[in-house]
């Protein structure tokens, strides 16, 4: 009978812990640099994120009082003018404002099919980073084969 210690049947250290077989352990530092990679993303999404919801409200507020402003201004201009043109020419002050409407109207039309042109990307900077890390990713997965 071979000579055992009952007390420690796997010798003076204990039984091994769970997850100590070489091949159930990850590659040491993988998860780690996933997980790094993932937050370094996520706040790079954060940070521009806030920076866009910031210029958004500064120039909607910006752009709200502006045209506030400028339509006031421009009634009260369009509204003398109307009267100085219907003095002048003795045209009735309802045809006078007939014919600025139409004037306004073609602007605003005009001024629509300019808005819906295309403006600049938004997260440019992001994309940049995540195509950089996807041929970092493909450049890994061919030297892994």
């Amino acid at each position: 009978m071979p000579n055992v210690d009952r007390k420690h049947p796997h010798g003076p250290g204990g039984p091994p812990a769970v997850g100590d077989a070489p091949s159930s352990r990850p590659e040491p530092g993988l998860g780690e640099a996933a997980g790094a990679w993932l937050a370094a993303r996520a706040e790079l999404v954060g940070i521009e994120a806030r920076e866009a919801a910031g210029t958004a409200l500064k120039r909607g507020l910006l752009a709200g009082l502006f045209g506030g402003l400028a339509l006031f201004a421009w009634g009260l201009f369009v509204a003398g003018l109307i009267g100085g043109i219907s003095a002048g020419t003795g045209l009735a002050w309802y045809w006078v404002a007939a014919i600025f409407a139409v004037v306004h109207a073609a602007g605003a039309v005009a001024a629509g099919m300019a808005l819906k042109r295309p403006g600049t990307p938004m997260f440019e900077m992001t994309r940049n980073e995540l195509g950089k890390d996807q041929l970092w990713l493909e450049d890994l997965r061919r030297r892994i084969k």
